[in-house]
């Protein structure tokens, strides 16, 4: 993890906001992606919940998507990093096992 700003809540390197949703006993690290540009990870909290992931569950926004703009350290223009800061968010939890990336996809939103 890079920075914590508040509890539970992490920015990376370039801006990728992690904000811990759950935390059980097990040995996994879940990221719920949301589906598209301009969706926050917010609309993620209640499936996070439902699903009741063993360990730890982390709501991820990109640099300059949903709530998550002027990230602490992204550009101006954070959407040419998307590709990368991916893996960057994968890389920032810790790796006890492989983590999980959960993302679904939302019609119409740039999902899929």
């Amino acid at each position: 993890m890079s920075r914590e700003q508040a509890p539970g809540r992490y920015w990376t390197t370039h801006g990728v906001r992690l904000r811990r949703a759950r935390r059980t006993p097990g040995p996994w690290n879940w990221l719920f992606f949301p589906g598209g540009r301009g969706i926050g990870s917010e609309s993620l909290q209640e499936l996070a919940d439902v699903a009741d992931c063993p360990d730890t569950s982390w709501l991820v926004d990109l640099p300059g998507d949903g709530s998550n703009v002027a990230a602490p350290g992204a550009p101006a223009d954070p959407y040419p990093l998307w590709p990368q800061v991916l893996l960057e968010a994968v890389d920032a939890v810790p790796h006890a096992s492989a983590p999980v990336v959960i993302k679904p996809p939302f019609a119409g939103a740039g999902g899929g």
